[in-house]
C-alpha cells in the first residue's frame, strides 16, 4: 500500500513539476521588464470588404448593361444583381448579391443578404444586413442590425443602438453613436460620438485614488497629479496615474491600471486587470487589457501617422468623442456611452 501510494505521489509531482514556474510567477510575479509588443504584426482590418471587391471583379468586367442578372459562386452559388442607382423599398426581403455602380438607398426594416455599392450609401432605421461594401460614405441608420461586416473606403456615420456585428470599418472616420454595440472597429480615427450619449459618471474615473502626493505598497502605485516619468513603468499591483501626469514610455501593471483626466503615456499600456483611461487622456502607444477597458470623453489613442490597437478579452465602453486610431478590439462586445 505504501508503495502504491509513493508512486502515485511521484507521478503526481512529476506531472505538476512543469506548472511549478508559471505558479511562482503568478502568486509573487517578479516580471519587470515592459511587454514587448512586435509593432509589424498586422492584420489587414478591412479584410471582408476586400475581399468581396476582389471576388467580385471577374463578374463586374461582364457587365455591359444593367440591370443584370446572373449565377456566380464566390464562397458559396450566389445570385449576383447589378444596377445603376438602386432604391431598396422598406420592409423588403432580398437574398441575392447586390451591386449598385451608384448611390444605394436602403428603406427602413428592409433585409439584405451582402451587397456592394461603387458610390454612396444610405441605409436607413431598422435595417438588418449580412454584409455591405461600400466605395463612398456610408449613413447607417438607428437599430439597424449587422449580422457580420460593414467596410466603406469613404467617413462611415452610424446612428444610435445599433447592432454592429463582427466587423465595422472604414477608410476614413469612423462615427459610431451612443448605444451601439460591437466587436471589432477600425477608423481613421474611429470616434465615439455626442448624440444621445448617456451621461459622463463621475466615479469611472475620478476617486479610485484619492492621494495627493506618491503612495507606494506591494499591491499599489499612486503617482500623484502632474507628476513626470521620464521612463517606462512596471507594477505588480494596481497603478493609479494622477491627473496630468506625463510618462514618456510604457505602462504595465499586473492588476489594474486608472489614468486620470489629462494623463499622456508616450508608449503602450498594458493591463492583466480591468484598464480605465479618463477625459482628456493621449495615449500614443497601444491599449492591452485581460478585462474590461473604459475611454473616457475626448480621450485619444494613437496618431493619424500611427495606427494602434485597443484590445481586451472581455468588453469596452466608449465614451463621447473618444478618438482610436486604428483597431478597437472587444472579444466580448463593446457598448458606446
Amino acid at each position: 500500500m505504501i508503495e502504491i501510494a509513493f508512486l502515485v505521489g511521484a507521478f503526481s509531482a512529476l506531472i505538476a513539476l512543469p506548472f511549478v514556474p508559471g505558479v511562482v510567477e503568478y502568486v509573487r510575479p517578479r516580471d519587470a521588464s515592459a511587454l514587448d509588443v512586435v509593432q509589424d504584426n498586422t492584420k489587414e482590418p478591412r479584410h471582408f470588404g476586400m475581399s468581396l471587391r476582389a471576388g467580385l471583379e471577374p463578374f463586374l468586367a461582364q457587365v455591359h448593361e444593367v440591370p443584370t442578372f446572373m449565377d456566380i459562386k464566390l464562397r458559396r452559388n450566389e445570385k449576383l444583381e447589378v444596377h445603376d442607382e438602386l432604391q431598396i423599398l422598406k420592409k423588403t426581403r432580398v437574398s441575392s448579391l447586390l451591386v449598385a455602380r451608384d448611390r444605394l438607398e436602403v428603406g427602413a426594416d428592409a433585409n439584405l443578404s451582402e451587397g456592394y455599392c461603387m458610390g454612396d450609401a444610405v441605409v436607413q432605421d431598422g435595417v438588418r444586413l449580412r454584409g455591405l461594401a461600400v466605395d463612398g460614405t456610408l449613413r447607417l441608420g438607428e437599430h439597424c442590425k449587422v449580422d457580420r461586416w460593414v467596410d466603406a473606403e469613404g467617413a462611415v456615420e452610424i446612428a444610435p443602438n445599433s447592432d454592429l456585428g463582427v466587423s465595422v470599418s472604414s477608410g476614413q472616420s469612423l462615427g459610431v453613436s451612443s448605444g451601439c454595440t460591437f466587436q471589432r472597429l477600425w477608423g481613421l480615427p474611429v470616434i465615439a460620438t455626442a448624440e444621445s450619449l448617456a451621461p459622463e459618471p463621475p466615479s469611472a474615473f475620478a476617486g479610485a485614488s484619492a492621494a495627493d502626493s506618491l503612495v507606494w505598497s506591494r499591491y499599489l502605485l499612486s503617482l500623484p497629479p502632474r507628476s513626470t516619468l521620464n521612463s517606462s513603468l512596471v507594477v505588480h499591483g494596481d497603478l493609479f496615474v494622477g491627473a496630468g501626469s506625463i510618462i514618456e514610455g510604457d505602462v504595465k501593471s499586473h492588476g489594474r491600471i486608472v489614468l486620470h483626466d489629462g494623463v499622456r503615456v508616450s508608449g503602450n499600456v498594458i493591463a492583466r486587470k480591468s484598464l480605465t483611461v479618463g477625459a482628456g487622456c493621449i495615449v500614443e502607444g497601444h491599449l492591452f487589457a485581460e478585462r474590461d477597458i473604459v475611454l473616457g470623453p475626448r480621450s485619444a489613442v494613437g496618431r493619424s501617422d500611427a495606427y494602434k490597437t485597443v484590445y481586451t478579452s472581455r468588453r469596452i465602453r466608449l465614451f463621447d468623442e473618444a478618438h482610436v486610431f486604428g483597431w478597437i478590439v472587444a472579444e466580448a462586445g463593446g457598448h458606446v456611452g
